[in-house]
């Protein structure tokens, strides 16, 4: 692996691409998969998106899109409220 494999990495996932680390060794191929860091986004939420965003900060944005939006929502209202 030399600087410039490295920073091709880097780059691609900057793009927000993913990018691949091939060496072949021995006879062997060993692939690594660099993914850019996923990111939540709210289209449309209006005042429910706010609660919902902090949730998922909280979780470090590991929330599946089929939750009980409006439970959580309502869950993070009376947290902040309380």
């Amino acid at each position: 692996m030399n600087r410039a494999e490295i920073r091709q990495i880097t780059e691609s996932i900057k793009r927000g691409e993913t990018g691949y680390l091939e060496v072949v060794s021995e006879g062997n191929r060993y692939v690594r998969k660099f993914q850019p860091k996923e990111r939540l986004i709210i289209l449309g939420g209006g005042h429910v998106s706010m609660p919902v965003c902090h949730i998922a900060a909280m979780e470090r944005g590991k929330r599946a899109g089929t939750e009980n939006v409006p439970a959580i929502a309502a869950m993070a209202t009376a947290l902040k409220e309380a």
